[in-house]
């Protein structure tokens, strides 16, 4: 099964080592610290 993750975080330092963790067992990830980044994302 595949999996990508989108971390939503204000925490700038905490969203990063969480997406850099996922990221070290090959899960696609991205960190966005808005949640109007977060909803652009899903907005075509």
């Amino acid at each position: 099964m595949d999996y990508s993750v989108l971390v939503i975080d204000d925490e700038v330092e905490l969203a990063d080592s969480t997406v850099e963790y996922f990221n070290m067992f090959d899960v696609p990830s991205l960190a966005v610290y808005t949640a109007e980044e977060a909803l652009a994302m899903f907005i075509l």
